[in-house]
């Protein structure tokens, strides 16, 4: 059954017409009505008692209306609960940097980017060099500042 079709449902159940809902949900009436079909065959059981003005849900509809409603919501929870997991990855830079980045004008730098680009967000590591190197090689950070080795 497709999820964006409860909608649908909601819509129709709410209003008790087919052209109404169609146009608050900005779909042709024929397409509304293929949709609730879908649904109906889908379930094998009609949800809606229709006349030529009206549709009211029967007995299946009235059943299966708070468990359309549960479902939507469930699906709206998650789509914003993988949307700002994804923007929150999305936005937020992780940059190593050795102790004494100052002497190098790394926090001046720094400071800058993050005044030009305030929707993003900086997490700064401090760490040695050996460390450092173990971070990147692990995606627990994007970039480093640090120093090579001696030899």
């Amino acid at each position: 059954m497709e999820i964006g079709y409860l909608n649908e449902f909601i819509k129709l159940a709410e209003t008790g017409n087919y052209l109404e809902a169609a146009d608050a949900l900005y779909i042709s009436q024929s397409t509304l009505s293929r949709h609730i079909q879908n649904i109906e065959n889908d379930l094998g059981v009609q949800l809606f008692n229709r006349t030529t003005r009206r549709v009211e849900l029967n007995e299946f509809g009235k059943t299966f209306l708070p468990y359309a409603k549960q479902i939507t919501s469930l699906r709206t929870d998650y789509t914003h609960a993988l949307s700002n997991q994804i923007k929150h990855q999305k936005n937020n830079i992780t940059i190593g940097c050795i102790p004494t980045m100052t002497q190098y004008y790394i926090s001046e730098i720094l400071s800058r980017f993050q005044k030009e680009h305030p929707d993003l967000m900086l997490n700064i590591i401090g760490a040695d060099s050996t460390r450092l190197a173990g971070l990147l090689k692990t995606d627990q950070c994007d970039f480093a500042f640090m120093r090579l080795p001696q030899n």
